[in-house]
């Protein structure tokens, strides 16, 4: 009996050697994080700035304030197991930002190319390799709406941060239609590429 017993444990300890040490989870939201930040951060510091787009430089910085917090905070809270209120936390700040963009816009006009769509394509660009890889983290738990949601918004928070320091036209129309609702969209579409995706564990 005591070779057989032994033999099993052999087994086990050869079976769990076989298996790959689970990664922590703060790995991929630090990666996820520098990513959704460092993406917005390289666009601003490549590309011209512009400050017509606002109407006062308080708003203008609370504004990328928030949108750092979201894209950093945002990333944490999305792969973070348990962290349910830090993913409210994020859509507030998320709501908060998009607030306080409309309210510090200048008023100065400019059709921009394509009527202002070049800023919607500008913004999707660059969300596309965050959320790629928002989506395979997430895929290591179980499909989760609300953290698909903060992870699609924290992953496309980077493009927007761009804009805000990058675009000239400051109408409430053209931040709303042509950065607010791609911003959101990107959000919703995080959602629906989540759901198309298998997970790993039904671990939550």
């Amino acid at each position: 009996m005591s070779d057989a017993l032994e033999q099993a444990r052999q087994a086990a300890l050869a079976e769990l050697a076989r298996t790959p040490k689970a990664r922590p989870w703060w790995v991929d939201a630090l990666v996820l994080a520098v990513l959704d930040v460092g993406v917005g951060v390289a666009l601003v510091a490549l590309l011209p700035t512009h400050g017509e787009q606002h109407d006062g430089a308080v708003l203008r910085l609370v504004t990328a304030a928030g949108l750092l917090l979201v894209a950093g905070l945002g990333a944490v809270a999305a792969v973070r197991p348990g962290a349910l209120p830090s993913r409210w936390v994020v859509l507030g700040a998320a709501g908060l930002a998009a607030l306080t963009s409309l309210l510090g816009v200048s008023g100065v006009g400019g059709a921009g190319l394509w009527g202002g769509a070049a800023c919607t394509v500008f913004e999707v660009a660059s969300s596309v390799v965050p959320l790629a890889a928002a989506t395979w983290v997430l895929s290591r738990f179980a499909a989760d709406p609300l953290r698909a949601a903060v992870a699609g918004l924290a992953a496309s928070a980077g493009g927007l941060f761009a804009l805000h320091f990058t675009c000239p036209i400051g109408t409430v129309a053209h931040v709303g239609v042509f950065h607010l609702v791609p911003w959101l969209l990107m959000g919703l579409l995080s959602l629906g590429i989540r759901r198309t995706v298998g997970s790993a564990t039904w671990a939550p």
